[in-house]
């Protein structure tokens, strides 16, 4: 019982998070991201922090990448139901009672509308198809 409510939670607070996590850990995000995402904040920072020092200014941009990992990596983020705990270790919790080892491997997040695109069509063209097709 413990581990299927720990599954249900599991899975509401993926569906209903914003942002919604990416990744399990962060460890899983691609190098290439992290440092696009470290380049933007860098950019941030010496915009927004003009005439501090280059080590502020690191420490900054350190601190701004931690939060991003921590807003799409799962096991980092803070629980839904209860914002005291993330998911790393609520997971603990559940293996140290359960005497099992818990682990999170993967997640599939699906949204409605995923996929879906947007028919674009000319409104002139579709008078002038309606009006074509009306003359016959």
């Amino acid at each position: 019982d413990d581990f299927k409510n720990f599954c249900k939670d599991i899975a509401m607070h993926i569906a209903g998070r914003d942002p919604f996590p990416m990744y399990v850990s962060d460890d899983e995000i691609p190098a290439a991201l992290v440092e696009r995402e470290r380049t933007f904040q860098l950019e941030k920072a010496k915009e927004t922090g003009k005439g501090k020092p280059e080590n502020i200014i690191a420490k900054i941009v350190d601190g701004a990448v931690g939060k991003w990992k921590k807003d799409i990596c799962l096991l980092d983020q803070e629980f839904v139901k209860d914002p005291s705990k993330d998911i790393r270790t609520l997971q603990l919790e559940l293996s140290a009672k359960t005497g099992e080892k818990i682990t999170i491997r993967r997640f599939t997040r699906y949204s409605l509308g995923d996929g879906l695109q947007k028919k674009e069509q000319d409104f002139a063209q579709e008078v002038a198809a309606q009006v074509a097709s009306t003359a016959k």
